[in-house]
């Protein structure tokens, strides 16, 4: 016996399996913004006080959209912040002895004086940790950043700089630079720094009028060069004395912070500069 293909039928229930599994995609979609949309709040700051309730969303958060390590991949822990413990402990920590006397400030004292000058590591390209820059860098991971600013902290406290420190300024981006990448991963770190000392991050202070092509295949000479007028400072009457720390990312050969410091003493010349960067391709 042939059974009867029903051509209409058997369409016609394709069409109605194609439209649930739609369906279903959408409200996968729908339900995954959802839970993207609480991890913001709860990552926000709590201004209500509801720690507890605070700290039960973020473990059913962490079981459906699980936070990872940027540097080894493997699931955060509760307790970890942007990065597993395991990894945090094998950062090339650069441990600068001296923060007004140190292989980094004197590649900056040929072009203006400074106070103090740090980094938090040494950037290696054969280590695993350069993913730690380029998550925040270029993959947009605010977290890894202000976590990474909170360690930076607690090195310039070492050196007793946060008690100096009146504003912190991060190194501005092109006005194009930030319209392509959306944000400026200097200022998540200066905002990490200012939140562990209560001081404030001025994004106004220090402006990059001109846009220019990337530094990252020149030298020390060419860089120097590369940016001349670049960077302009205006510091009202309030401001005028203070002690302003400088943080960027990268330190290669100084050129971008040295400009950013020369801008500020320009402006005022009565002002103090600090200079701090994440990372240091150097010793």
């Amino acid at each position: 016996m042939y059974a009867y293909w029903d051509k209409d039928n058997c369409f016609g229930a394709i069409r109605e399996k194609n439209r649930r599994k739609k369906e279903h995609e959408t409200e996968k979609k729908h339900t995954f913004g959802m839970l993207m949309d609480m991890r913001t709040m709860i990552n926000a700051n709590d201004r209500f006080g509801f720690k507890l309730i605070k700290q039960h969303c973020a473990s059913v958060l962490n079981l459906l959209l699980p936070r990872l390590c940027p540097v080894c991949g493997k699931r955060l822990m509760p307790s970890e912040d942007a990065m597993c413990i395991g990894c945090m402990s094998t950062l090339p920590i650069a441990n600068m002895e001296n923060s007004r006397d140190n292989m980094m400030i004197r590649i900056i004292w040929p072009g203006v004086a400074v106070e103090h000058g740090l980094c938090l590591f040494y950037y290696r390209s054969y280590n695993e940790h350069q993913r730690t820059l380029m998550q925040f860098k270029y993959m947009k991971n605010a977290g890894l950043a202000r976590t990474m600013g909170k360690l930076a902290a607690t090195a310039l406290a070492a050196h007793g700089i946060e008690k100096e420190i009146d504003a912190i300024i991060p190194v501005p981006l092109s006005r194009q630079r930030r319209i392509e990448r959306g944000y400026n991963q200097s200022e998540w770190l200066a905002e990490g720094i200012g939140k562990a000392y209560q001081r404030p991050v001025n994004t106004t202070l220090l402006k990059r009028i001109m846009h220019r092509s990337l530094q990252t295949h020149l030298n020390r000479e060419e860089r120097m060069k590369n940016v001349e007028g670049l960077y302009r400072a205006e510091i009202p009457e309030l401001m005028r004395g203070k002690h302003f720390l400088l943080v960027d990312d990268v330190c290669t050969t100084g050129a971008t912070l040295s400009a950013c410091a020369k801008a500020i003493k320009d402006a005022d010349p009565s002002a103090k500069v600090s200079i701090f960067a994440l990372t240091w391709v150097g010793e």
